[in-house]
């Protein structure tokens, strides 16, 4: 998952398409909307999930929740909500 700016297959170019799920939060304002679009999104069992700023926290709100399955998480520079 992507922070802002970039989205989807852009914000992660070097990813192999066929081993990804490039889930897309950035059309959404508010964190509870963007929080629903990655659960919408994601694989049905568990995932590794690599995200960046914006979408890490994203991300780890949506897995505290227990809304979104994850065996690892990689969560680079997240952001303060």
């Amino acid at each position: 998952m992507q922070g802002a700016g970039r989205s989807g297959r852009q914000a992660w170019p070097e990813q192999d398409e066929t081993q990804a799920v490039f889930a897309d939060h950035s059309v959404h304002s508010d964190m509870q909307a963007k929080v629903d679009a990655i659960v919408e999104q994601a694989p049905a069992g568990p995932a590794v999930v690599v995200a960046h700023s914006l979408g890490a926290v994203v991300a780890a709100l949506a897995a505290t929740a227990d809304r979104l399955a994850v065996s690892h998480f990689v969560l680079v520079e997240p952001g303060p909500v």
